[in-house]
């Protein structure tokens, strides 16, 4: 079974709309929370049951996606040039992760996610003695797709 680290990975987005040009924004990147689709579920147990029990409620969600690293400037390729300009909050926008060692079921091409977002909060975050770190969250807008292109 082959393992894949961070090397092998890459995190794009688009920089003005959901069908922009990707950038690739994986070398200012240093901490990622993790793409999590999960089931939105219903307690739905009652009086005198002795275990809970859960419901599918019929419907999926993605969670908001945190990244951050060291922040970059750069007005037209670093992180405070796509996303820390006040007109950034709350636009659409689209991200893709490529994950370089995964194949896709059916294609045996490399199965990368994409999935639209809103720009939720851009924090820059100064530290004394230390250098300046971002910390993007996005919220998902829908699902996701599996695609082949990177």
């Amino acid at each position: 079974m082959a393992r894949y680290g961070p090397g092998v990975f890459q995190i794009k987005v688009t920089s003005t709309s959901s069908t922009g040009s990707f950038r690739d924004i994986s070398q200012q990147v240093e901490e990622f929370s993790g793409f999590n689709p999960e089931a939105v579920l219903e307690e739905s147990h009652a009086f005198g049951d002795t275990y809970a029990e859960s419901l599918y409620s019929g419907f999926n969600r993605i969670g908001a996606i945190t990244l951050s690293g060291k922040l970059d400037d750069d007005s037209s390729t670093g992180t405070v040039g796509l996303f820390g300009q006040s007109s950034d909050l709350g636009a659409e926008r689209a991200l893709r992760l490529n994950f370089a060692g995964t194949t896709g079921v059916s294609t045996g091409a490399p199965t990368n996610l994409k999935v639209d977002f809103l720009v939720q909060s851009y924090k820059r975050l100064p530290q004394r003695g230390a250098l300046t770190r971002f910390e993007l969250v996005v919220q998902p807008t829908g699902g996701f797709s599996a695609v082949t292109t990177t």
